[in-house]
């Protein structure tokens, strides 16, 4: 949805810059975690580490290819990790995954649905598509 912008006293290029950053589609919602400041949260988050950014980007570009329309929220936790949250079909299933602050990647993850509840941890992305195929494959109920 384009978004109306009134600036006055603007001269004209920053007038449309402003108004394409707002239509412009963000190509991950990781990107706009790189931003986030000490106490992001009002409180006393610490900004997040660039191992947990750079980690998150590689979960998303998987998520992308291996869910592409299934695609969950992305939110900063004020404990440092980034967490993936796939609860539109909630309650018959929803998967929650967070990316934590480690030097290689590893996530921990919590499967549940009407089916009962799993939960572990992923260190590579061959154990993350596992998960990701689970998910896909848990009875929703449709």
């Amino acid at each position: 949805a384009k978004q109306s912008v009134t600036m006055i006293g603007q001269p004209t290029s920053q007038f449309l810059a402003a108004t394409v950053m707002r239509q412009t589609p963000v190509v991950s919602p990781v990107d706009r975690l790189w931003w986030l400041e000490d106490g992001w949260d009002g409180g006393r988050a610490e900004r997040l580490s660039k191992t947990v950014l750079r980690n998150a980007c590689t979960v998303w570009k998987l998520v992308k290819e291996l869910t592409p329309n299934d695609l969950p929220r992305v939110n900063p936790s004020p404990d440092a990790y980034v967490v993936f949250s796939w609860s539109d079909h909630y309650p018959q299933k929803e998967l929650q995954l967070s990316v934590l602050d480690k030097k290689k990647l590893s996530c921990d993850w919590v499967l549940r649905g009407n089916i009962g509840k799993s939960s572990g941890k992923c260190d590579n992305t061959e154990s993350l598509k596992i998960v990701l195929s689970q998910y896909q494959d848990f009875d929703d109920g449709q």
